[in-house]
């Protein structure tokens, strides 16, 4: 069971037929399991139980509404990858709840998208993978050619224009490697990538770099949503998660 479903599990105990105060043990829940859930989950945790609140009960607490709504669609986003497979590699899928369009990355992503280049190697339409070439005497790059055709026979150049070296392809001269030449706006290559083939390091990565610049506006939201529950209600959901999660027997012996 992971932790969203044993959250909901949770909660519809917690909050039994007729309980007046339901709505206060679900936010407190979700403020308390946020300070247990790893980055990206608090994240979503913490903005849930913003977004249960009123316009102007989050402008009293000082509360951006907008950027919360952003924060919870963004982890939202992020927490459900669709996976799949791309050339026997596993990749995700985001799904982003927008357009890929330059406005949204740069109002949605851009702030703290660090420029990882987070996608499978071999992963490139064609059109936009380029092979280029080196002498071996003076490492210098001969030729580059842009690949419309993974068949295309090669054409390099019969001698280096630098230094003169021969290239001569039979003795293999020259070495290639390919990379991934970025012939379209940072913001359109993002969602090509991000939206078809993410590596799972790439995956990860993302997610460290929304979590790292998000996590501390979440942190200090959480702590003026904090200050709406009385001590005694954190009380009564923190043992109700004890109940329900009682400590290992091995573990306790253990201290």
């Amino acid at each position: 069971m992971d932790e969203n479903e044993s959250l909901i599990k949770f909660s519809l105990k917690a909050v039994r037929p007729g309980k007046k105060d339901g709505f206060w043990h679900i936010f407190t829940l979700l403020i308390v399991k946020s300070a247990q859930a790893d980055s990206l989950l608090s994240i979503k945790l913490v903005t849930d139980a913003a977004l249960m609140l009123s316009d102007n009960q989050n402008k009293e607490l000082g509360i951006d509404r907008n950027r919360v709504k952003t924060f919870n669609m963004l982890s939202n986003c992020l927490l459900n990858p669709i996976k799949n497979r791309y050339d026997k590699k596993k990749v995700s899928l985001i799904a982003w709840g927008f357009a890929d369009m330059e406005e949204n990355y740069k109002r949605y992503i851009e702030p703290w998208e660090n420029g990882f280049d987070f996608y499978p190697s071999d992963f490139m339409n064609p059109k936009k993978v380029y092979r280029r070439f080196y002498c071996r005497r003076c490492v210098r790059q001969v030729y580059l050619e842009q690949i419309d055709n993974l068949s295309e026979r090669e054409r390099v150049p019969e001698f280096c224009i630098f230094c003169g070296f021969t290239l001569d392809n039979r003795h293999k001269v020259f070495f290639r490697d390919y990379f991934k030449a970025v012939t379209e706006p940072r913001w359109s290559f993002f969602f090509d990538a991000t939206r078809n083939a993410l590596s799972q390091s790439g995956y990860q990565k993302l997610v460290n770099s929304f979590s790292t610049w998000t996590h501390p506006h979440t942190q200090r939201i959480k702590g003026k949503l904090a200050s709406l529950v009385p001590k005694s209600r954190f009380d009564e959901i923190i043992n109700l998660l004890e109940k329900q999660n009682p400590p290992d027997e091995n573990e306790s012996s253990m201290d």
